[in-house]
């Protein structure tokens, strides 16, 4: 019917490999690749003062777990997401990033912050020294959850000067493998700092 062929051409101008193995049942590898729908580019300083839609991820991490923050913009109209700005680091303190993210969000000092709410304390601590900090609602499920939606966008844009971090952890997900070489419904919980903070 029309609506099947209208979703095909939208998967093949989204993900041609993806097309390729449901619709013309081309084998096309295991597929372990979490995120086909990359662009990895500049992200220049005159769209990002058009953006408007812009919230903040943040995942806790110290010592050997960096703490990542990251900023987005989504444009719902054309289903991207723009990954422009990050702040990745080992042994930051909630003082020390509070004063980094106060900085970056001068002109919307109530833009908000999606937290992973496994650090209450630390939500809060942001909150009293004046961030717009909420903790993100996680249960069953959410992380494949919120991977699907990323991977069923038109576009993930990351800006590799802005976000190298971001674009290599984004670039290189990769879903597990059983020992048969079956890829699993599962995203491997490795290098994963700032994509669980853009998930939440």
């Amino acid at each position: 019917g029309t609506s099947f062929i209208e979703d095909a051409l939208a998967v093949k101008k989204r993900d041609r490999d993806l097309y390729d193995h449901e619709y013309v049942s081309i084998p096309v590898g295991y597929g372990t690749d979490v995120f086909k729908n990359l662009e990895i580019r500049e992200i220049n300083d005159e769209e990002v003062n058009r953006f408007d839609n812009v919230v903040g991820g943040l995942d806790w991490g110290f010592a050997d777990d960096p703490f990542a923050y990251t900023r987005s913009h989504y444009d719902s109209r054309t289903r991207i997401l723009y990954i422009f700005d990050e702040l990745v680091g080992t042994n930051l303190l909630n003082r020390e990033v509070t004063s980094f993210i106060s900085g970056k969000i001068a002109n919307n000092p109530r833009e908000l912050i999606v937290a992973d709410s496994a650090e209450p304390k630390s939500i809060a601590e942001l909150a009293d020294l004046g961030l717009n900090i909420i903790g993100a609602k996680k249960g069953n499920g959410s992380v494949e959850t919120g991977t699907k939606f990323l991977q069923e966008l038109n576009g993930i844009v990351i800006d590799p000067v802005r976000c190298p971090v971001a674009a290599k952890e984004f670039a290189t997900a990769e879903f597990e493998v059983d020992k048969n070489n079956n890829v699993l419904p599962r995203v491997k919980d490795e290098n994963n700092h700032t994509s669980d903070g853009i998930r939440y």
